[in-house]
């Protein structure tokens, strides 16, 4: 027993679904109670979820409280002082992105996609950004920094060179760019 085909089916000029966007569909209704806009239920104040910058504000305090505790139990040995100074780089590595991130969120003029529940994937989609091409340059100042920190424990001549390599493939980086292609 065949079964027949829908009409206007495999005929030539005949519309197909296949491969066609998905219609628009209407907005979300809101949820009973939701206001939409800065306030929420009750007239609460509905904070973004912003995750970013509460992973790397939440590294820096973990990072500060291993670093007193790494202080107070190592005491006044010299020893001890570059792990409480690396440490405390590591709160530094944590803080530094983590408040840019909040400097950021702050400045930002409501909420993003990502951080509405009733979003959909349209409103997400478009321009991300501008990402750079692949450069030799970044390379080229790796090599520098090795060079230069092998000139301060071998001859010094070779931090020099180092330093070198690093100024110039930093010029390299602006002018590649500015021109926006490979220099």
């Amino acid at each position: 027993m065949s079964e027949t085909p829908p009409a206007g089916h495999g005929e030539p000029g005949a519309p197909t679904t296949v491969g066609a966007p998905p219609a628009p569909s209407e907005p979300l209704p809101p949820e009973p109670g939701l206001v939409r806009g800065p306030l929420g239920r009750g007239g609460k104040r509905v904070l973004p979820m912003r995750m970013e910058y509460r992973i790397m504000l939440g590294i820096a305090v973990f990072f500060l409280v291993v670093t007193v505790g790494y202080f107070l139990w190592s005491g006044p040995d010299v020893d001890q002082a570059t792990g409480t100074v690396l440490l405390f780089f590591c709160v530094v590595f944590g803080g530094l992105p983590g408040g840019y991130l909040l400097f950021r969120a702050g400045r930002m003029g409501g909420l993003r996609p990502e951080d509405r529940s009733d979003a959909r994937i349209v409103e997400g989609s478009g321009t991300v950004g501008a990402f750079p091409d692949s450069s030799v340059w970044p390379v080229i100042i790796g090599f520098g920094a090795a060079l230069m920190m092998i000139g301060f424990v071998f001859p010094f001549w070779l931090a020099i060179i180092g330093g070198s390599l690093i100024i110039g493939a930093l010029g390299g980086v602006i002018v590649e760019s500015r021109r926006g292609g490979t220099v």
